[in-house]
């Protein structure tokens, strides 16, 4: 069966125009058609109100390039080398299991060569706190554990380190239980000098076998010296937002969340900085979106499209 329609534009059928024959396989396109899609962009100041956030206070990267800490229950918008990059995605819960991790306080926890000294920059950090400045001969890094003597990244010249703060992000697994040093000084060419973060001597207190993320803060300095620290050290393969240990005791962050009122749509879109993007089907009026499953910092979710 064929109908009559005028002055329409239709899918599977040429325009007509004052009237015409539309095959019965065609599909109309309504006005209604252009609001089966919602597109919600996370580059405004003040998120949409469909989108909750709900998760602790956390590090983000402001505009300067420098990082803030945000208020509970919010989600601020994120800057890379001063160009908004949206926002990062929600968060599992962490824990820093490296004490001490600005890398200021010389220690059991913070071991270095005895041909320099420690250069304190009380506010250096990439947070505005405290942090290490170490010789530019420390032009290298190395992550290993003690046990076996096992190097899981080999030793790496830094290059040339950029003006902003630059973090360093790897996925090791340990074989065994044992100190983990992360060596993030240390002369390419000769054994000193030399400055790495470790734990204590306490056996039981040491990480366990299994899968670690390790990361610092590095960037260029002043031709003699250059900030380096800030470490962290969590179990899992995922490198999450800083925690800071300012003492012995392990800092935890929860787990954050991002609620999406879907009321009307049928699927999701998510679009991240990177041209990633995911698509998934919604059954309810709410979708929770998924936890990160990038290194902090990588990758950013730029818009939400909501489907009927």
């Amino acid at each position: 069966m064929s109908l009559i329609f005028s002055d329409s534009h239709y899918i599977g059928a040429s325009t007509i125009a004052g009237g015409g024959v539309l095959p019965s396989n065609a599909q109309q396109l309504t006005p209604d058609d252009s609001a089966k899609t919602l597109t919600i962009s996370l580059q405004a100041n003040e998120i949409d109100p469909r989108l909750t956030y709900t998760g602790p206070a956390h590090f983000y990267r402001t505009e300067s390039g420098h990082l803030a800490l945000s208020a509970a229950n919010e989600w601020p918008l994120e800057y890379v080398n001063g160009i908004a990059a949206e926002r990062h995605e929600p968060e599992p819960a962490a824990t820093n299991l490296q004490a001490y991790s600005r890398g200021a306080t010389v220690s059991e926890y913070l071991v270095k060569s005895d041909d320099f000294d420690l250069v304190i920059d009380t506010t250096g950090a990439p947070d505005g706190g405290a942090i290490g400045r170490i010789p530019v001969a420390c032009n290298s890094y190395i992550i290993s554990q003690d046990v076996d003597s096992v190097e899981h990244v080999h030793r790496t010249q830094y290059g040339a380190l950029p003006d902003n703060w630059q973090r360093k992000t790897f996925a090791i697994t340990a074989t065994k239980r044992s100190r983990l040093r992360l060596r993030y000084g240390q002369s390419y060419s000769q054994s000193t000098p030399s400055i790495w973060q470790t734990q204590n001597a306490d056996y039981g207190q040491w990480p366990a076998a299994g899968d670690y993320a390790i990361s610092w803060f590095v960037k260029s300095g002043d031709g003699g010296t250059f900030p380096a620290g800030f470490a962290q050290l969590e179990t899992g393969a995922l490198c999450t937002s800083p925690i800071v240990n300012e003492t012995t005791e392990k800092n935890s962050r929860a787990a954050s969340a991002v609620t999406v009122n879907t009321d009307g749509y049928v699927s999701m879109r998510i679009a991240f900085s990177n041209g990633d993007s995911e698509t998934h089907d919604i059954t309810g009026d709410t979708f929770n979106l998924p936890l990160a499953t990038e290194h902090w910092g990588l990758r950013y979710i730029t818009t939400i499209e909501l489907m009927r």
